[in-house]
């Protein structure tokens, strides 16, 4: 159900108010008692948070690349443990996959500080592609270590699991209810 048409708070922030129609917010706001067409306004849609869902995708890649493999390489390479061993991928797609991540995260990142600079995407975006990048890059980071080869590869990887699996929970938790509040519509 939504809420009745009027004026309200502009969730943008460049005006005092902004006017709901019932379903989306218009383009009319006011600062003083007249009323006025923002030039810069979009409404707010699903359509405008790609750079979100880029980041969001991109980050876990891009950080498995860049962090790469951790294993052990001394003397005592063939006894090392293991939790789990990594897929047995050729490092060419690894290196491909993980630059054009990093591109592509780039670009969402950019085209995020972009969109919200116009005024087009709500600030909020930011808070919550950076809360996805943090547990892309955790989850990088527990993969990383629970796939390397070491002495006591157990303890380590069990570490990396038991504090670092919590932090994505909670990462991924905060920007999921955070992005609900973003995309629907309210006054």
């Amino acid at each position: 159900m939504s809420p009745p048409n009027g004026w309200f708070p502009d969730p943008t922030g460049r005006h005092r108010v902004r006017y709901w129609d019932g379903r989306q917010w218009t383009r009319w706001v006011a600062d003083h008692a007249e009323a006025s067409l923002d030039r810069e306004h979009a409404p707010p849609g699903r359509n405008r948070v790609w750079p979100v869902l880029v980041v969001a995708l991109a980050a876990p890649f891009a950080a498995w690349w860049l962090i790469g493999d951790m294993s052990f390489r001394g003397r005592a390479a063939d006894r090392l443990d293991y939790i789990a061993r990594a897929p047995d991928v050729p490092s060419w797609i690894t290196t491909a996959m993980g630059a054009v991540a990093l591109t592509s995260g780039a670009a969402g990142v950019a085209a995020l500080f972009l969109l919200t600079r116009r005024g087009v995407v709500d600030r909020a975006w930011i808070q919550v592609a950076a809360m996805f990048v943090g547990a892309g890059v955790a989850l990088a980071g527990v993969g990383r270590l629970v796939t390397a080869g070491s002495v006591g590869a157990n303890i380590g990887g069990a570490m990396a699991i038991m504090f670092g699996l919590p932090c994505v929970v909670l990462l991924m938790s905060y920007a999921t209810a955070r992005t609900n509040r973003l995309i629907r519509p309210r006054p």
